[in-house]
């Protein structure tokens, strides 16, 4: 009888994690058009939801803390509480919807880590990840097969390569642990998921993979060299804002600009320089709290088409200044810390890898609390897997017990 409640209770759990990681799927057509986008807003607000109540299911229960994320939770506590106090005495910060998505946002997070996923369910990430990108790559053949731009359903083709990169994450993580049909069905997904992005044309997801290849190769060599990959990746990330506005006016560099002309049909330089020299002088303007929460170009730049900063740290100083910066990258500094505990787990090593890429990735585009943050849901989600892995594990070994609990 315990056994048959114990199966019953395992395809329950089961069938709960596939409904969960469908719904962050369909999510992600908030970024498509009508009437899929408005369906795909309300999904968005049930994950939210579901995640609050997960959350205080959690805290009902027994939940852990350990010592090796005081600087994430310190992080997220600092990041959180300071745009709070902003909302609050800042006359100019009335954008409510702009908090609460970050609010929601970070305790999506909380909850993501605190869940004990199990490998059946990792498992099950791994294959509907692959089988949606094979029906895109389905749409990419009925389309002719286009090499550039390529865009499906979403109305972006920078867009398109962000979600084709989260799709394989899972994938990759399970592909050694498969069986063979397994690994075909998980390599096939891996290999189209790559195709589609080179077609896509989004040059900061290549990057954001070329980074995180860089990455898992550096580990495999040396540990020691990769725990220094942060302050790399955030050092390049901070030089390069500054820069790349007067790379635009390097004579050497047209002969590059051609290449990428040819190759991707986009500029080298994209128009970002534009509009981050104007944010950088706008966000130097008040630079210890920033000037709003809610920030869009149009503020600061007359008659502007761009919607964002399209560079999340950049876009957190203008809306938080330094206070607000400092405080997010210690939360990215506590979610590095936690993952440098346990990199001799598959999972761990790799969400750290896809973590270095995704702080590439942030420097050019916004997803992790703006604009394209039901993408930011499957990259927390992803990142919240790696962190999960460790808590539960650290956990299991101070105490000899297995990992108790599933979603």
């Amino acid at each position: 009888m315990m056994q048959y409640l114990h199966q019953t209770r395992s395809k329950a759990y089961t069938i709960s994690a596939a409904l969960f990681f469908l719904l962050l799927l369909f999510n992600m057509f908030t970024l498509t058009e009508e009437p899929i986008k408005e369906l795909a807003l309300l999904t968005l607000d049930w994950t939210y939801m579901l995640a609050i109540f997960i959350l205080g299911g959690l805290f009902a229960g027994k939940m852990h803390f350990p010592r090796q994320f005081k600087l994430f939770y310190l992080g997220m506590l600092a990041f959180s509480v300071l745009y709070g106090l902003i909302f609050i005495f800042n006359p100019a910060a009335h954008d409510r919807e702009v908090l609460t998505v970050i609010l929601l946002v970070l305790t999506f997070l909380l909850t993501m880590i605190h869940i004990p996923w199990k490998e059946n369910q990792l498992d099950i990430f791994a294959y509907l990840s692959a089988g949606l990108t094979l029906l895109i790559f389905l749409h990419w053949l009925i389309e002719g097969l286009p090499m550039m731009k390529f865009q499906g359903l979403i109305r972006n083709p920078n867009i398109t390569g962000s979600m084709l990169a989260t799709f394989m994450f899972f994938p990759i993580v399970r592909f050694n642990m498969a069986k063979t049909v397994g690994k075909i069905i998980l390599g096939t997904g891996i290999a189209s998921a790559l195709l589609l992005i080179y077609a896509s044309s989004a040059r900061a997801v290549l990057l954001l993979i070329l980074t995180m290849a860089i990455a898992r190769v550096i580990l495999r060599l040396s540990k020691k060299i990769f725990s220094k990959l942060f302050y790399l990746v955030m050092a390049f990330n901070v030089i390069f804002v500054l820069v790349y506005g007067s790379l635009s006016r390097v004579s050497f560099l047209e002969k590059i600009n051609q290449w990428s002309m040819d190759t991707f049909g986009k500029s080298l330089f994209s128009g970002r320089q534009n509009i981050w020299d104007k944010a950088i002088g706008f966000g130097a303007e008040k630079p210890l709290l920033g000037h709003e929460i809610g920030i869009l170009p149009k503020d600061f730049m007359e008659g502007t088409h761009y919607v964002h900063a399209h560079n999340q740290y950049l876009h957190i100083f203008l809306e938080s200044g330094f206070l607000g910066l400092i405080s997010f990258v210690l939360l990215l500094f506590g979610i590095w810390t936690v993952f440098l505990k346990r990199l001799d787990l598959t999972v761990v090593r790799w969400a750290a890898c896809f973590f270095l890429g995704l702080l590439i990735y942030e420097s050019v585009e916004v997803s992790f609390f703006h604009y394209l943050y039901s993408i930011g849901l499957m990259q927390w989600l992803i990142i919240g897997v790696g962190l999960s892995t460790v808590l539960y594990s650290t956990y299991a070994q101070k105490t000899g017990e297995g990992i108790s609990g599933e979603i």
